[in-house]
């Protein structure tokens, strides 16, 4: 029962985070001001959680990639901000977790979990910091359950024809308590948005 309570919380909290910077990378330069398409947001996650309960060192090592479906809405970029407007989208994705117990595998499982984020309109400022690299000096534009509070994100910046794409390298740490017992969990992202020019 542990080992599927530190699986649920490190790919929910890895889906809220890709979510999160995603948003915080839908955002772009100067040169690419106007009024894009939401086209979708894709992840590649990686969640670490660890705990001991004085007897046993546990971890669970959870990896998903995901690319969003049933995306909408519309992002307008201005000099110094995004506005997102109706952004929406679905995740489906499968996670593959490894439990270890005194750093030996005991079970490896894979876990189906659907996500609908519903339609929401949001406002980031952005700093311009060269051609290809953009700085969130707030949340991003986009909102994600359980996700509270401003971090402060860049991304890189590249614009195809009338594609733009960002993508954002994420790192988290964070502590909770799991069955009264303190546990860590590390997060990495890379997280990839792409609009399209209206």
């Amino acid at each position: 029962m542990r080992k599927r309570l530190l699986f649920l919380f490190s790919f929910a909290a890895l889906l809220i985070m890709g979510a999160c910077k995603k948003d915080s990378s839908s955002n772009s330069s100067n040169a690419i001001t106007g009024n894009w398409k939401f086209i979708s947001v894709s992840a590649v996650t990686q969640a670490i959680v660890q705990t001991s309960d004085g007897v046993s060192a546990y971890k669970t090592i959870t990896n998903s990639a995901y690319t969003s479906t049933n995306n909408s809405g519309t992002v307008t970029i201005a000099n110094n901000t995004i506005t997102a407007n109706g952004i929406a989208y679905n995740i489906t994705d499968t996670a593959y977790a490894s439990d270890y117990q005194d750093n030996v595998l005991i079970d490896t499982f894979s876990q189906v979990l659907i996500f609908n984020f519903p339609a929401s309109n949001s406002v980031s400022n952005y700093k311009l910091i060269n051609s290809d690299s953009v700085y969130f000096t707030g949340q991003g534009i986009f909102s994600a359950p359980g996700v509270t509070g401003s971090t402060p994100a860049g991304a890189r910046l590249a614009l195809n024809g009338n594609i733009l794409t960002m993508t954002s390298s994420v790192v988290k740490d964070s502590t909770f308590v799991n069955g009264g017992y303190p546990a860590s969990n590390h997060e990495t992202a890379n997280v990839v948005s792409t609009l399209q020019r209206q």
